[in-house]
């Protein structure tokens, strides 16, 4: 899943960096990526399931109708 990420963030950084004078854009996106690869917290996604799952049934809401993006974590089930 990072992997997915880090690529559409590149994609996007190769069409920023054209037009970021400042480069001050561009570096806070490089910044990211770099920290989202940093670390290897995958082992706290059933943490965060059971989390989320919990505040779901009381707001009466569902994450990841909300977020699509995150429905790729249910293969960590």
């Amino acid at each position: 899943m990072k992997e997915v990420l880090a690529k559409l963030y590149k994609d996007h950084i190769e069409w920023l960096e054209p037009h970021d004078h400042l480069s001050r854009a561009t570096n806070g996106f490089k910044s990211a990526v770099e920290f989202m690869m940093s670390n290897d917290n995958s082992s706290k996604i059933k943490q965060f399931q059971e989390y989320t799952n919990k505040l779901d049934t009381v707001r009466n809401e569902n994450t990841y109708s909300n977020f699509p993006e995150l429905v790729r974590l249910k293969e960590y089930e």
